[in-house]
């Protein structure tokens, strides 16, 4: 996180760590939310977790509470990456990428192509959106 915290997505909680003492401060999460598949820290400092529900949750991680959950992918999220500008990539298991502008909590971009599920995603140092799939294809 910017200020030094560090997060880890466990089964289905977000754990805050002080590295400095090596002692979790918070526990983020309920037992209702499955498992966390990915995290990703985003330009206004939330926290966005993709998690095998088909929801991300975005969290304010020094108030410890959810403050958006992100709905529309059909199955689990599988994979975030931040692009340039601040919107955030996830990609799901219904073998899409969406977009999202975080501050509006909306979708603003899927893309398709895949024909299986999404296994990574990463920003290219120019900006591009690089997609991973189990169908054995990469896009650009």
């Amino acid at each position: 996180m910017p200020d030094g915290t560090l997060v880890a997505g466990c089964l289905d909680n977000v754990l805050v760590l002080d590295v400095r003492t090596r002692a979790v401060t918070a526990t983020l999460g309920e037992s209702k939310y499955r498992a966390i598949t990915d995290l990703a820290v985003l330009p206004n400092g939330l926290l966005a977790a993709s998690y095998i529900d088909s929801f991300i949750r975005l969290w304010d991680v020094g108030a410890r509470t959810c403050v958006a959950t992100l709905a529309g992918h059909k199955s689990d999220v599988q994979a975030l990456a931040v692009l340039p500008g601040g919107l955030l990539a996830s990609g799901g298991y219904d073998a899409t990428v969406r977009l999202w502008d975080t501050a509006s909590r909306a979708c603003v971009g899927i893309l398709t192509g895949h024909t299986d599920y999404i296994t990574a995603l990463a920003t290219l140092p120019d900006g591009r959106l690089v997609s991973a799939s189990n169908d054995g294809s990469v896009r650009v």
